[in-house]
């Protein structure tokens, strides 16, 4: 009987203990990325925020190209484009199934005014939907 209550509660207090440490574990960071051209020129910005599956997009340069988010979530691909002009931002959102892995680029190119720019692609970012 003894050794049946301290089994009992030795699986008690090891699902308490795992239980508080997945409560306790932080959440999945936003990411966000930054395009530039030449150095400390800001071409664009964009976030990626995983409480409402959403990206902002700001377009911070006056230089005829678009700033995009290029993403994937699981298997389905998107993008989120602000062609608006210089100082403006754009938020698309989305509902992508919980704990999906959602991998992005910020692309500065000419989709405003075709032929006018190279693209310039910032770092492969990685978060948690």
């Amino acid at each position: 009987m003894i050794l049946r209550l301290s089994q009992k509660f030795g699986v008690t207090a090891v699902v308490a203990v795992a239980l508080s440490a997945v409560m306790a574990a932080p959440a999945m960071a936003d990411s966000s990325s930054n395009v530039y051209g030449t150095w400390p020129n800001r071409l664009a910005h964009a976030t990626f925020t995983s409480n409402g599956d959403s990206f902002t997009v700001w377009d911070d340069e006056a230089d005829g190209r678009a700033a995009v988010v290029f993403w994937q979530a699981g298997a389905v691909t998107g993008e989120c484009v602000n062609s608006k002009g210089d100082n403006t931002s754009k938020t698309c959102n989305y509902d992508f199934t919980e704990g999906v892995r959602v991998t992005w680029n910020l692309v500065a190119q000419g989709w405003a005014n075709p032929g006018c720019c190279t693209a310039v692609v910032g770092p492969t970012q990685y978060d948690r939907a």
